[in-house]
C-alpha cells in the first residue's frame, strides 16, 4: 500500500480540554471553507432551533477566500456564536479547531452546505438525557438541488447497538468526552471513519430515533464521486 500511495496522515490521538462543568448541553460544530452560498442558511437553521437546551454554536473559518468571511462577521456579536478564523487545514482541521475545547456536555457535527431540520436539537438531547445515552442518531434526508433523493430512517432494533450507527458524525450528539483524547486524522480523505473505528465502540449505550433531524445536501463534484477508481481511496 506504501508503495502505491504513501501514507502522508497524522494520528488521531490527542488531549483536548474538556471544560467541567459544562458550559451548555450542547456544542454545536459547523466548519467551513468557502461556504458562502450556504453557510448563512446552515447557521440559521441551528440558531433558529426551538428547544429547552442551551447551545452554543462553534463555526471555524478554515481559511475562506471567498465572501464566507464577511457573512460570518453578522454572528460576531452573538452571544451564543463564537467564530473561530485559522489557515486552511482541512475539513479535520477546522473540526479539530472546535474540539480542542469541549464546552458542552454533547457535541453536534453540521456541515457549511448542510441544515438542522427544526427541532433536531430538542429531540435528540431529550434522548440523550433521558437514556442517559453515549450517541443519539437520528434520521436524515438527502437533497440535491433542492430536490429529495431519500430519507435515511433505522429499522427498530431494541435496544440499537453502536454497529447499526451510520458511519458519519452529522445528524446525531455525541457525549463529549468520547472526543477527550480523539480527533479526526489530518490529511486524510474519508477522515469520518474516525467515528466506526473509535468513537463509536468506546460508546456504552447508543439511541436511534426516526425523526429526521438533518438535511444532507449531496454534491456530484464532492469527494465520493470525483475519486472513483483513483489510488487515494487506499486512504
Amino acid at each position: 500500500l506504501q508503495a502505491l500511495y504513501p501514507d502522508k496522515g497524522q494520528s488521531s490521538l490527542c488531549f483536548n480540554e474538556e471544560v467541567v462543568p459544562h458550559e451548555c448541553d450542547l456544542q454545536v460544530i459547523i466548519p467551513v471553507y468557502n461556504a458562502e452560498q450556504y453557510i448563512v442558511r446552515c447557521v440559521d437553521s441551528v440558531l433558529s432551533q426551538h428547544t429547552t437546551y442551551s447551545f452554543r454554536v462553534v463555526i471555524v473559518d478554515d481559511g475562506s477566500d471567498d465572501g464566507t468571511p464577511e457573512l460570518l462577521s453578522a454572528y460576531a456579536d452573538h452571544s451564543w456564536v463564537t467564530v473561530i478564523s485559522q489557515s486552511n487545514k482541512g475539513h479535520s482541521g477546522a473540526r479539530n479547531a472546535a474540539l480542542a475545547r469541549l464546552i458542552g456536555r454533547y457535541v453536534m457535527f453540521v456541515d457549511a452546505d448542510d441544515k438542522l431540520a427544526q427541532g433536531a436539537i430538542e429531540s435528540l438531547m431529550s434522548h440523550a438525557y433521558g437514556c442517559d445515552a453515549d450517541i443519539v442518531e437520528g434520521a436524515y434526508s438527502r437533497v440535491c438541488e433542492k430536490r429529495t433523493l431519500g430519507v435515511y430512517r433505522h429499522a427498530d432494533h431494541i435496544p440499537p447497538t453502536w454497529k447499526d450507527l451510520y458511519g458519519y458524525p452529522f445528524g446525531k450528539v455525541f457525549r463529549s468526552s468520547l472526543f477527550a483524547h480523539v480527533q479526526f486524522p489530518l490529511n486524510y480523505l474519508f477522515e469520518d471513519t474516525v467515528c466506526s473505528y473509535l468513537i463509536y465502540p468506546n460508546s456504552s449505550r447508543v439511541v436511534t430515533i426516526n425523526d429526521i433531524v438533518y438535511e444532507y445536501t449531496i454534491h456530484l463534484a464532492s469527494v465520493t464521486h470525483s475519486t472513483k477508481g483513483e489510488s487515494s481511496l487506499i486512504d
